[in-house]
């Protein structure tokens, strides 16, 4: 979005610390879609919200947009001790959610989320939703 490069430029929010040199040559940032962090449970597990993931698993990916979300909305929400993240490969999250190897997984993808449609194909799921305050949290204009 050409807001992110004009905030670049100007050392605004999330740049604040970022040369504004590096980005004078620069067209346009992030040319993707909009990304949807998807948090998946299984319908029947019990857990309804966020903090309903305490002494629960997550599987959030490795080295990926989603993995670095994933673990900043549970660190954002106070939970860093209460979830175990999972650092594996996204491609085995919805086999291991329906042998019961995880209590869910979080995915960042444009809708619609290929593996989120497949979970939802194979077994009953819930995509978990945040609070007004939780989204409050998660706004990136600090």
């Amino acid at each position: 979005p050409p807001v992110l490069l004009k905030l670049a430029k100007s050392k605004e929010a999330m740049f604040k610390n970022d040369n504004p040199a590096d980005y004078e040559k620069a067209r346009a940032l992030f040319p993707i879609p909009y990304l949807t962090m998807h948090m998946v449970v299984k319908a029947d597990s019990g857990i309804k919200s966020f903090e309903d993931l305490k002494g629960k698993s997550l599987l959030i990916g490795k080295g990926s947009y989603g993995a670095r979300e994933a673990k900043k909305y549970i660190e954002l929400f106070g939970l860093q001790d209460d979830v175990k993240l999972i650092g594996a490969e996204l491609s085995g999250a919805v086999s291991a959610l329906k042998n019961g190897q995880i209590d869910g997984f979080a995915t960042s993808s444009s809708y619609p989320a290929p593996n989120v449609i497949e979970a939802g194909a194979s077994t009953k799921i819930k995509l978990l939703s945040m609070s007004d305050e939780q989204i409050a949290l998660t706004k990136r204009d600090k």
